[in-house]
This record gives structure tokens, C-alpha cells and sequence, in this order.
């Protein structure tokens, strides 16, 4: 564990919030469980020149008893107003869980969906606490500047394994690639942000496949490309 992942563990340490249906079933501040967790966060890098005022994390459970994945949110905020605000939404949603948790049998609230600049969510599996799927949410994903977008655009269509898969699409009605916004370094695998695009390669009205494409602007390169299973919901 490098320096500044030990500080990461430190600050989630000192800023953090177990739902009460996990320390119910033994995951408190001062067991393994959480100690486990909290190491195996990957390291995170906050966009741009942003600096993140504060890191918390919400250990959350997935609604069954017992508990089979551990949700680990963490919430970073770039601004003390955003902390404050983080703060009090966590208390009263807390409230809210401790009041209807009366009975085992009944479903209580989780904490999806508090305000933060960057979200990211870890799913892991109870019993061996490797994580199985990772998330990022953030409202201003989206926010791209035409430069930067025309820039990605331009060395996406120059990489080989994007110019296989959109030549080898069978129907001229699934569209270009796909912008899904910024993406962090974890979900890349690299050292810096990307931008995720989407290219999909076939599809029969609710099912198909996508390429993935993270898009290193800065390097003008594409870091990491895998296929993914699309889905109408």
C-alpha cells in the first residue's frame, strides 16, 4: 500500500457510516471486515485540479439476510458546502433507517443517491471480500468541451481494435460511438482521466453488445477497450 493510499484509508477511517443492517451481522469500525475493506478501496484521483475537502465512506447492505455482496460507497466532495451538505443528508437518512428498522423481515433504505462531487460505488463479495463490479456517478460526467470531445473522436477513429468492430457491424442503424463521460483512472487502469465511449456492435431491440473505449486525451491514446453486454430495462 503506497503513502497516499494509506492516507485515503486514514480519511475513510476517520469519515465513515455502516448501515445498521451490517453491524447487525458483526461489520463494525472495529472489525476485520471493515479494516479489509477500507484497504482494498483503490486510490482515488480527483478530476482536474480539484482537491477533494473531504472522502467518506458508506458501508451499505444489499437488502438480503444475510447479506452476500457489502456495498462500499464512497462520497468525495470538493467544497466545505458540499461536505456540510453530504453531512446532513447522511444523518436524516440515517434517522429514517433506524426508525422503520423495527423488524428483520421488512426492507429498510440503503443510502444511494446522496449528493457528492464524485460517487463511486464497490461491490464486494461477503465472503471473500474481493470486489466484484465497480461504479461512478458524478452529474457533471457529461460535461465535455467540444475540444476535448472532437480530440477523443479523432483517436478513437484511429484505433485499430475501434476500426474492426465498427467494420464489422452487420446494420448502419446502431449508430456512432457513444460518449459516457469522464471516466476515473481506476476505471481505466491508468494514471489518468478518460473519456468512456460506447460503440455498439449488435443489437435486436433489448439485448446486444458494445465495445468500451477509455480515451487518454492528454496522451492521445486509447488506454483500455473491453466488450460489454447492453440492455433496455
Amino acid at each position: 500500500m503506497t503513502e497516499k493510499q494509506k492516507l485515503q484509508t486514514q480519511r475513510l477511517r476517520a469519515s465513515h457510516h455502516i448501515h445498521v443492517r451490517l453491524q447487525d451481522q458483526g461489520i463494525s469500525e472495529d472489525s476485520d471486515e471493515f479494516a479489509t475493506i477500507l484497504e482494498k478501496l483503490p486510490l482515488l484521483i480527483p478530476f482536474g485540479t480539484n482537491q477533494f475537502d473531504s472522502l467518506t465512506a458508506v458501508i451499505d447492505w444489499d437488502h438480503h439476510l444475510p447479506t452476500k455482496y457489502v456495498s462500499a460507497r464512497v462520497l468525495a466532495s470538493y467544497t466545505e458546502h458540499e461536505t456540510r451538505l453530504l453531512t446532513t443528508q447522511i444523518r436524516a437518512r440515517s434517522q429514517t433507517i433506524e426508525r422503520d428498522n423495527l423488524f428483520p423481515e421488512f426492507d429498510v433504505p440503503d443510502f444511494e443517491d446522496l449528493p457528492a462531487s464524485e460517487r463511486y460505488h464497490f461491490i464486494f463479495n461477503r465472503e471473500s471480500l474481493e470486489i466484484l463490479d465497480t461504479r461512478f456517478e458524478s452529474a457533471w460526467r457529461k460535461k465535455v468541451q467540444n475540444e476535448d470531445l472532437n480530440d477523443a473522436l479523432n483517436i478513437l477513429a484511429e484505433h485499430q481494435p475501434f476500426q474492426r468492430a465498427n467494420a464489422q457491424r452487420r446494420s448502419e442503424n446502431l449508430g456512432g460511438p457513444i460518449l459516457m463521460g469522464w471516466s476515473p483512472p481506476l476505471m481505466s487502469d491508468s494514471e489518468a482521466w478518460t473519456l468512456e465511449f460506447w460503440l455498439v456492435t449488435q443489437f435486436d431491440g433489448q439485448h446486444g453488445t458494445a465495445l468500451v473505449c477509455m480515451v487518454n486525451i492528454k496522451d492521445e491514446v486509447v488506454v483500455k477497450t473491453y466488450m460489454t453486454e447492453v440492455s433496455i430495462r
